[in-house]
């Protein structure tokens, strides 16, 4: 058991939302650490290599329909980490229909994108959180492996379920009474 590692802020999840939530704390002088259970970043934007040659099996694609994000989106083009992919797709006749929303992919796997994300982020992966509780102003998590984590605020990105069950029953019940 190595000793109890903190941070102003635990952001639970290294997928896009959690990387993104890192990096906006980051800009704000906050200092953060991400956490994630699986080897790598990227979440659902999950790539496996067969022989070199990136398969998506997570998200394939993206639009883009905010404009802050469509700055990123250009760094990240012209670093030629994605790239426009479509306008639309065709109808049952064929033709090619746009709907407005160009869709992008990532140049190497859609993991890259994560990747790149949390380049100048402090990410520990491999950290599976198996609980959060609120002690002395404090939250207190603790990994599977018995490591554990102090911060001031959490930021839980898994799915809802997963999420909840990280949390003591007494904030748990909090939760299903103001949000029935």
């Amino acid at each position: 058991m190595t000793p109890a590692r903190s941070a102003e802020v635990v952001v639970v999840g290294a997928g896009v939302s959690g990387l993104t939530a890192a990096h906006k704390l980051q800009a704000a002088d906050i200092d953060v650490l991400v956490l994630d259970k699986s080897r790598g970043v990227g979440g659902r934007c999950a790539t496996r290599r067969i022989q070199e040659i990136p398969f998506d099996h997570g998200a394939q694609f993206f639009t883009v329909r905010d404009p802050l994000f469509q700055s990123t989106v250009e760094t990240w083009i012209e670093s030629g980490d994605a790239r426009l992919w479509a306008h639309g797709f065709p109808n049952s006749d064929g033709m090619s229909e746009s709907d407005g929303h160009p869709r992008y992919i990532a140049q190497q796997g859609m993991n890259r994108l994560a990747k790149v994300m949390a380049e100048h982020v402090r990410v520990e992966t491999e950290v599976t959180v198996a609980s959060a509780d609120w002690n002395d102003s404090r939250w207190t998590l603790v990994s599977s492996d018995g490591d554990t984590y102090t911060t001031n605020s959490i930021i839980l990105t898994a799915p809802l379920p997963q999420s909840l069950q990280l949390l003591p029953v007494r904030v748990q019940n909090d939760l299903h009474r103001a949000y029935p």
